[in-house]
């Protein structure tokens, strides 16, 4: 629940987070243009990094929420590591069943699993600059700390692996994937919403955006892979 003395900050917080859905979407309708197209990779990276610090006072940079030490990078390595082992071997079986039931789609291999026609090390450098970085930071750093001050904390939350899944847990979650369809309306998007629970719990579980921006650079390359690989 929103605290009573805060609704006003929370009220704030969410205009804001609008009007940056609606100016990112504003410019991807534009994009059929030549100078927005090619800016647009540049003005969406500046709104999710940089246009919270102008707006609200106070808040840290992008690079303050990421681990600092040997141990702290070592220890997100590892949470990120056995979660993507966990993860990513569920979700391709799936996608697989998801292609085959759903779409009649077959898996159709590539060499070097789409590595030589692909530069999937490319994609992952595009994705994890352009795509990861920017809104893990404004998702799961900059609103989740304006919004954690609003939200009233839950005197016995319910716990996963140490990470208490509260009311703001699964509200971050549903944020980052209602922004999608504000800016460009797809039907899936509603399963953006589950990607968006591990990078909060990530986030939470190592204190920092390493293993968050990691994985969602990975989980977009997955994605890709898929394309490529399913027809």
């Amino acid at each position: 629940m929103i605290k009573e003395n805060s609704k006003k900050d929370f009220l704030q917080v969410m205009i804001f987070w609008l009007f940056v859905c609606l100016a990112i979407h504003l410019w991807v309708r534009l994009s059929f243009l030549p100078f927005f197209k090619n800016l647009s990779p540049l003005v969406t990276v500046s709104l999710l990094l940089y246009l919270p610090g102008l707006v609200f006072k106070g808040v840290p940079d992008f690079y303050s929420f990421f681990e600092k030490d040997k141990k702290t990078i070592l220890y997100s390595l590892k949470i990120l590591l056995v979660f993507s082992l966990i993860v990513f071997p569920v979700f391709f079986a799936a996608n697989h069943f998801f292609q085959a039931f759903f779409f009649r789609a077959h898996y159709h291999p590539t060499p070097f699993f789409g590595l030589a026609e692909g530069r999937l090390y490319l994609i992952f450098l595009n994705h994890l600059l352009l795509v990861a970085l920017p809104e893990e930071y404004f998702f799961r750093a900059f609103l989740w700390d304006k919004l954690q001050c609003c939200f009233t904390p839950s005197s016995t939350p319910i716990s996963f692996l140490g990470v208490p899944l509260t009311g703001l847990f699964f509200f971050n979650a549903f944020l980052f994937a209602f922004s999608h369809s504000l800016i460009v309306l797809q039907w899936w998007h509603f399963a953006i919403f589950f990607p968006g629970l591990a990078f909060v719990w990530l986030r939470l579980k190592t204190h920092g955006l390493l293993a968050p921006v990691l994985f969602h650079a990975l989980c977009n390359v997955a994605n890709y892979w898929i394309s490529m690989h399913y027809r």
